[in-house]
């Protein structure tokens, strides 16, 4: 795999301003291929601070549209940055991020974006709620509690869970950093923290968390000490973290944080990746 020559698309319509922080997500509508674009901090804004406003490209005829009112629906997710947004079938969850506010300063949040009726949802302890409706926050449940307050996190799905990994954040106004790892059953909307056995990644933000068939890989990041180019594998049959030795440092390139991952693999290849991965 080699990088080509990078050509700008000629892209058209209501495009969006620069930003950062801000999610894409790209899922198969009714309509065809789409991508989401969420949130963030706009560039030359005054004052400066966090968005809500939600983008969509057409992946066909490369058209923005947007900002999409948020008239369809009385409820929408509050303006923020550094969240994670995620591709369940035909809609977007969105979790976490930071805040416009000094208090709360995260989000501990959860909503889910419909593509097909174009509204959003927040989704408590009985999942996504009608609109008007008040989602019963996790927070109320002593046996599933989720997550504390975080921003900088990373979020990936296996079959029906949802896993958040890292991120920062807390319920006071000291910085946190946490190496947790939180699964959400999309079937009973129940938060379970996973019991891991073996050393796990250090505590770290803006890092990335890939799913492999049976497997959670978390690369970079930094948190308030350090900065890393380190590959960390969650084996999710035992539950058991494993530094890979061999793709950090000169292998994997310079530290970084805040970029983009994506799994990439092929079927037949498969196998040969699931042996590959016992001799790491």
């Amino acid at each position: 795999m080699t990088w080509d020559k990078w050509t700008k698309p000629d892209v058209k319509g209501d495009i969006p301003i620069k930003r950062s922080g801000h999610t894409f997500c790209v899922i198969d509508t009714k309509d065809g291929m789409a991508g989401y674009m969420f949130g963030g901090v706009r560039a030359k804004t005054s004052p400066p601070g966090p968005n809500n406003e939600l983008y969509k490209i057409d992946l066909g005829d490369k058209y923005w549209t947007g900002p999409l009112p948020l008239e369809t629906t009385k409820d929408c997710p509050p303006e923020r940055w550094n969240h994670t947004a995620m591709q369940w079938g035909r809609n977007m969850l969105v979790s976490g991020g930071f805040t416009k506010h000094k208090h709360p300063r995260y989000f501990a949040d959860l909503w889910m974006f419909d593509t097909s009726t174009e509204q959003w949802s927040p989704v408590g302890m009985d999942g996504p709620v009608e609109p008007g409706a008040t989602a019963r926050e996790w927070s109320q449940s002593k046996a599933s509690p989720g997550p504390s307050p975080r921003g900088a996190h990373a979020t990936a799905l296996v079959d029906k869970t949802m896993y958040v990994f890292g991120g920062y954040g807390g319920n006071s106004w000291s910085r946190h950093d946490y190496n947790d790892l939180h699964a959400l059953s999309l079937e009973t909307w129940e938060w379970t923290e996973v019991e891991c056995k073996g050393e796990p990644p250090e505590p770290r933000s803006g890092h990335q968390l890939c799913a492999i068939p049976g497997a959670l890989y978390v690369c970079g990041g930094w948190n308030s000490l350090a900065q890393f180019d380190d590959l960390q594998l969650l084996d999710l049959e035992t539950n058991t973290w494993t530094a890979i030795e061999g793709a950090s440092g000169e292998a994997w390139g310079p530290r970084r944080w805040n970029f983009t991952a994506i799994p990439v693999f092929f079927c037949a290849e498969l196998e040969a990746l699931r042996v590959r991965r016992q001799h790491w």
